[in-house]
C-alpha cells in the first residue's frame, strides 16, 4: 500500500493550485476532485494533466462534481437521464485524460430506495454505467456515502446480485461510514476483493472526519482487514479544509500512516 491525497482536501482552492502544495508535502499519488463543470472540459483536463506531470505526480482516481448529475442517471424521466449520461461522459473523458485508473461514483440518493425498490432495473443501470466507464479505460469505483443508497452495506450486497459487469469496483470511505453510523469493517466484508480505492481518515465521538492519527479509529485493524481481501492499493487522505490548520498536520498524518503500514 501507499499513501496518497485528494485535491478535495484543499477546497475551495482551485484544483490546479493544489498540485504544487501536494508535491511539496511529499506525496506522489493523488485523487483529483473535479470541482466544477468547466473542469470536465478537455482543455482544462489537458492543462491539469500537464501540471501534474510537471510535478511528477500520479493520478490514481478521479472524482467528479457528482451530486449535480449522478442521481439523475437513475431518473424515470428519459430526457433528464440522457442529459446526465452526457455529463458523465464528459467527466469520464476528463478522468481518462488525467490518467486515472478509477472513477469514484456516488450513485443515487438513499431516499430513492422504497419498499418495492426494483433491484433488477437498478442493476441494469449500474451495469450500463460501469460498462460506459470501461469505454474510457476506467474502472467505476462505487463509494459508500451516507446520503446515498450506498450508505447501506445490505443495499450494496443485494445490488451485486443484479449488476452484470466486472468493471465495477468500490471506493471505501471511512468518514462516510461513520457518518452513516456503520463500522467501516462492515463495508469491507461486503466489498471484499473489489475494493479499488480507499479514502482514509480518522474520527472520534465528536467528529466524523479527522486527519489520520488525530482520532480514535483503529486504522491498523482496518488496514489489516483490507490486506486479508488482497488490497494493496492506495490509502487516499480525503478530509476537509476545516480539519487542519497547517499543511504540516497533513505531513504528520502521512508519516503516521506510513508507520502503520510498516508495522
Amino acid at each position: 500500500m501507499d499513501i496518497g491525497i485528494s485535491t478535495a482536501c484543499f477546497y475551495p482552492m482551485a484544483t490546479e493550485e493544489t498540485i504544487s502544495i501536494i508535491k511539496n508535502m511529499g506525496f506522489h499519488k493523488i485523487e483529483v476532485f473535479m470541482e466544477a463543470y468547466s473542469e470536465y472540459e478537455e482543455d482544462f483536463a489537458y492543462m491539469l494533466r500537464n501540471r501534474i506531470a510537471d510535478y511528477g505526480l500520479q493520478v490514481i482516481s478521479a472524482h467528479s462534481f457528482c451530486s449535480t448529475y449522478e442521481p439523475f442517471l437513475f431518473s424515470e424521466y428519459d430526457r433528464r437521464r440522457q442529459d446526465s449520461v452526457k455529463v458523465l461522459k464528459k467527466a469520464l473523458n476528463a478522468a481518462k485524460i488525467l490518467g486515472a485508473k478509477y472513477f469514484t461514483f456516488h450513485g443515487n440518493r438513499k431516499e430513492a430506495t422504497t419498499g418495492n425498490f426494483d433491484f433488477q432495473k437498478f442493476g441494469e443501470q449500474m451495469t450500463f454505467i460501469a460498462e460506459l466507464a470501461r469505454e474510457y479505460n476506467i474502472m467505476l469505483a462505487w463509494e459508500n456515502v451516507c446520503w446515498c443508497q450506498s450508505c447501506s452495506p445490505d443495499f450494496i450486497e443485494k445490488s451485486l446480485e443484479y449488476i452484470r459487469s466486472d468493471n465495477l469496483a468500490f471506493t471505501l470511505d471511512i468518514k462516510q461510514a461513520y457518518r452513516a453510523q456503520i463500522e467501516p469493517t462492515r463495508y469491507i466484508h461486503v466489498m471484499k476483493d473489489r475494493i479499488a480505492n480507499v479514502h482514509i481518515n480518522d474520527a472520534d465521538s465528536q467528529h466524523s472526519c479527522l486527519l489520520p492519527g488525530q482520532g480514535k479509529v483503529n486504522l491498523l485493524e482496518i488496514i489489516e482487514l483490507l490486506r486479508t481481501y488482497g488490497y494493496d492499493g492506495e490509502l487516499i487522505i480525503e478530509i476537509y479544509s476545516s480539519n487542519f490548520e497547517s499543511n504540516d498536520e497533513i505531513v504528520q498524518s502521512k508519516k503516521y500512516l506510513e508507520k502503520l503500514l510498516d508495522d
